[in-house]
């Protein structure tokens, strides 16, 4: 983490990705039940969340390319293609026994043979040795 005057800053954004990452975990089913028994204001404030949330980084991407119109969409493929980076990251680190047994709390189907998910022989293999 850094540490300078705004460490808040970047404390509450560390918090907030850890916490995401964890709701994201979540079964959507076990989650979408609890938002349907009388607690849709969680859903509330995940929007405004994320409005506010847009807000700050609109001001920064803009600041970032100094306060022009500039397109921010370069900015944007790369954020997105490092935020799939990091997924697949944290599922290859997890390990394959691991991802199946979340997809399985997450109420999911296995992947079939031919499944974009399934996996190939080398991770079967190696999983195998780990068990």
């Amino acid at each position: 983490m850094v540490k300078n005057e705004n460490y808040m800053f970047f404390s509450n954004l560390e918090q907030m990705a850890r916490q995401t990452k964890l709701l994201l975990e979540m079964d959507p089913n076990m989650l979408n039940q609890i938002l349907q028994n009388g607690h849709d204001w969680a859903d509330d404030h995940i929007s405004v969340a994320k409005e506010n949330m847009d807000q700050v980084w609109d001001f920064i991407m803009n600041q970032k390319n100094g306060g022009s119109n500039k397109s921010m969409l370069p900015q944007f493929e790369s954020n997105v293609a490092k935020f799939e980076e990091y997924i697949l990251f944290e599922k290859k680190k997890n390990g394959l026994w691991a991802n199946i047994h979340s997809k399985r709390k997450r109420g999911e189907k296995p992947a079939k043979k031919g499944d974009e998910d399934y996996p190939d022989k080398k991770a079967w293999e190696a999983a195998k040795k780990k068990k």
